[in-house]
């Protein structure tokens, strides 16, 4: 398949990966930061 090949060869450097399950990369709340929000169900937790 010409797409997954194209994307095994061009990752990215910086791809913030996680583990399944998790509340993802710390970079996913920096998002939310940025715009003065918060995810309100990790406060849950």
């Amino acid at each position: 398949d010409p797409i997954i090949q194209w994307w095994e060869s061009h990752s990215p450097k910086d791809f913030p990966n996680y583990p399944a399950g998790t509340w993802g990369p710390p970079e996913a709340a920096l998002l939310l930061e940025r715009e003065e929000q918060k995810c309100r169900y990790k406060d849950i937790l």
